[in-house]
């Protein structure tokens, strides 16, 4: 779905997080209430903790994209909690060529 590759996009240029780190993103990470993005050592390259915080718009397409996910992991049967997912449900990382896609798909937003 050309919306997920979109809102990976939108959320890499806003929070300036690396692909990998997109990938590691799960459900805990998000805390809509306050509008933070907190992001562990363990998924970051330097392994430093990182909290972000979040604006409306980013918040409202996260929540888009939890829903759609919702959908499809009901569809397949898939139980995680990942917030980027192929459109079996399913982490990104375990599909082929995952973050190429991301990366053709940012390389095409900025030519533009």
């Amino acid at each position: 779905m050309k919306i997920k590759r979109l809102i990976a996009v939108f959320v890499i240029y806003k929070s300036g997080i690396r692909i990998k780190t997109l990938d590691e993103l799960r459900m805990k990470n998000i805390d809509f209430d306050n509008k933070l993005l907190t992001l562990s050592g363990e998924i970051m390259k330097s392994h430093r903790s990182l909290i972000l915080s979040l604006d409306d718009e980013m918040c409202t397409l996260l929540k888009e994209l939890i829903n759609i996910n919702d959908q499809i992991k009901k569809e397949y049967k898939e139980k995680n909690d990942y917030i980027f997912l192929s459109n079996i449900g399913v982490l990104i990382s375990n599909t082929v060529s995952p973050f190429n896609l991301i990366s053709k798909n940012l390389w095409g937003y900025s030519k533009r």
